[in-house]
């Protein structure tokens, strides 16, 4: 299907080539912002269950878990937080890296579409001239 493609748009072998990486890229890029999304999503989840860890022992004893051995439990949780926060910083990098690099793709993309409407115009001329 590809190939039948890149034959009608009069693509090289390479810019073929290159094509398939940026389409590798793009499908990398959507999973890296999925694994994103997901990192998040378990961050609030944990934050929530956190907060309504909290409110339900301070319910419960009518104490505040300041002072209490249930905050080793809390602490635990927190830095289960701490750890996906960490993550999903990574990511982020790793994800702002990427969507430049897409970009610069693209821009190279836009290049070579406008050199072969630039060069399909001068053959269109020179044909006329002729």
């Amino acid at each position: 299907m590809f190939s039948l493609l890149s034959r009608v748009l009069g693509l090289s072998r390479t810019e073929r080539d290159d094509a398939i990486i940026l389409k590798k890229e793009a499908v990398d890029s959507f999973r890296l912002h999925f694994k994103i999304k997901t990192l998040v999503e378990e961050i609030v989840t944990i934050e929530e269950e956190l907060e309504q860890d909290r409110l339900e022992f301070e319910r419960r004893s009518g104490k505040s878990l300041r002072n209490t051995q249930a905050e080793g439990m809390l602490r635990h949780q927190e830095e289960e937080l701490v750890k996906k926060l960490n993550e999903l910083k990574v990511l982020l990098r790793k994800s702002e890296i990427e969507e430049h690099h897409m970009e610069s793709c693209i821009n190279e993309i836009k290049k070579f579409v406008t050199q072969n409407k630039v060069k399909e115009k001068i053959g269109n001329n020179l044909d006329l001239a002729a």
